[in-house]
Order: C-alpha cells, then sequence, then structure tokens
C-alpha cells in the first residue's frame, strides 16, 4: 500500500511530460506570410519558410541556426522573378528550463517561456513594440501525438492569437506578436516536410520547397538580425575572385547604400546608427549578378 502514492507520482510526473514537456527539434520547418502595408507605398509580401541547420555557440550556449529560404514581391505584380533568397540566416534558437532563447549575436534573448500562466504578460525577443500582451487562457492541442500547452493571448484581431509550446506564436517564430503597418501569419508548422499544424502539406510548402541545388547556390549571412548598429555580413566569395557589392534598399525598393566588398575575405560591416528601426533589404551582387537577399530589422 505504501507504494501507491509513489507509483501515481510518477505517473503524474510522466503524464506532465508527455503533455508539456518541450524539446526543440532540429527537423522543425516554421512556413510564415509577411505583408507590410505603408500610405502611398506598394504593399510588400514576403513568403517564406525557416528551417534548423546546424549550431553555434554564443555566450558558452550552444544555438541551433535558424535559416529562411522563400521570396518577395510587390503587389500588385504578384512576379517573384529575381526576388528569391536562399538559405538566409534568420536568427538563433536554444532551449533552457522549458524557455526558448534567442541571441543578437552577442546578448541571450528570452523568445518565449512556456512555463506563464493565466493573466502573465508576456515578455519577448519577438515583441519589437506594442502591447502589452497578456496570457487569457491556457489549454492544451494535440500536435504530432503530443499535447502541448496552447497560450490564448489579448491580441486574436491585431497579432498573435496564441503561442503553442514547442512551435511558437501563431505570427511566426520570430515575427512580431503585434501588428501596426504590417501582418504575418504562421501558416504551418511541418516536420521534414509534412505539416502538422496549420494549413495542409501542399500549402505548406507554398513555392518556397525549393530543391537542394537552389539551396546551394552561393550567398551570404548577415548577423546579428535584428541589430541597432550595425550588421555584419560575410559572404562565400573574396575580393581576390569577384567583384563583390551589397546594396541596401528600403521595403519600397529604393535604394539607399552600396557598399564594395573590400575585405579579402567577404566580410564586411555595415553600420545602421542612420537608419530609423524598420525593415530593409540587403542584396548581395557578385561581377554585377544579384546573388540573393536578406530581410533585416532595425531596432533601438
Amino acid at each position: 500500500m505504501k507504494t501507491k502514492p509513489l507509483f501515481f507520482a510518477l505517473i503524474l510526473t510522466t503524464l506532465a511530460t508527455f503533455c508539456f514537456g518541450q524539446s526543440i527539434d532540429t527537423a522543425s520547418e516554421w512556413r510564415v506570410d509577411y505583408a507590410r502595408f505603408e500610405t502611398g507605398q506598394p504593399a510588400l509580401y514576403v513568403k517564406y519558410r525557416d528551417y534548423i541547420d546546424g549550431d553555434t555557440v554564443i555566450n558558452s550556449h550552444v544555438y541551433f541556426k535558424v535559416y529562411s529560404t522563400g521570396y518577395w514581391y510587390y503587389y500588385p505584380n504578384p512576379n517573384p522573378a529575381n526576388n528569391y533568397f536562399y538559405h538566409s540566416l534568420h536568427g538563433y534558437l536554444r532551449e533552457e528550463g522549458n524557455k526558448w532563447y534567442t541571441s543578437d549575436g552577442y546578448n541571450d534573448l528570452l523568445l518565449y517561456d512556456f512555463t506563464l500562466e493565466v493573466g502573465d504578460t508576456i515578455i519577448s525577443a519577438s515583441l519589437y513594440w506594442g502591447g502589452p500582451v497578456i496570457i487569457t487562457a491556457i489549454d492544451s492541442i494535440l500536435i504530432d501525438t503530443i499535447y502541448r500547452k496552447r497560450f490564448h493571448l489579448n491580441t486574436p484581431l491585431q497579432g498573435a492569437e496564441f503561442i503553442i509550446a514547442g512551435i511558437g506564436a501563431t505570427t511566426g517564430l520570430f515575427e512580431n506578436m503585434v501588428f501596426s503597418y504590417f501582418r504575418s501569419e504562421l501558416i504551418c508548422f511541418a516536420k521534414n516536410g509534412v505539416s502538422l499544424w496549420g494549413s495542409s502539406a501542399e500549402e505548406c510548402q507554398l513555392n518556397v520547397a525549393l530543391n537542394e541545388k537552389e539551396k546551394k547556390k552561393p550567398g551570404f549571412i548577415v548577423f546579428p538580425n535584428p541589430a541597432n548598429d550595425h550588421f555584419i555580413v560575410k559572404t562565400n566569395f573574396s575580393e581576390t575572385q569577384v567583384q563583390g557589392t551589397i546594396r541596401l534598399y528600403d521595403l519600397t525598393g529604393k535604394e539607399l547604400h552600396s557598399y564594395e566588398i573590400s575585405d579579402k575575405n567577404g566580410q564586411m560591416v555595415i553600420p545602421v546608427t542612420n537608419l530609423k528601426p524598420g525593415l530593409y533589404f540587403l542584396e548581395l551582387y557578385i561581377n554585377e549578378k544579384r546573388e540573393g537577399s536578406v530581410k533585416i530589422a532595425v531596432i533601438r
């Protein structure tokens, strides 16, 4: 009889872990639609897929590297043409104590806290502005044979509807959880190309399931992203091989700056202290041929 309390305690612990224990699966994929609207400017649409590829060490912590592949276009001309970006570093992700963290390349930043309770206020690196965002209810949802906590938020009409433990917010893994002049939506969460939450597998892969040859196309990475002082651009080329140029554009497609790559290792620092907070694009040109584009965010 004395073993029963211990037995039931073990059962409850196991069930709690089954229902709410979390881990980052390196096969995870987040398909996101982003749109930006400004008065007098054409609407910008970005469709992309986030996925994990490799890891790195920042402040003695091991982070997974999250990359994006997708395309962007301006309405009413929905033709991506050459506006594809391939395997662009989007951010960093790690887990500790049932919480997810990201990094700006220097500092550890809380991304999602899956231990919060009803009435708690969200504090997150994916909350650049707006809010406060408050948890109004908590329930669970079955995804891939695992019950996951679902945190309902007070922003269903102007931001993320909820956060799902082990997945993130319904606005996307790194996108801001409160809308202003933009909108974003997590179309689906998948593993190895199979949709587990959200839209069907076909829509989940909509125009961003690029083949391996395209994904391995030469390009560049930008970090930290977002940043408030400068971006570091690292390319796959050196000045002794090619002539490289980095061009900075605003969301209307206007070129703001052009930088010649002079470092022999193909790396350079781009200051952004003179830019207003918001989203921009960096494009890499090698011998005047466009090789890729990365969306960047300037914060203050």
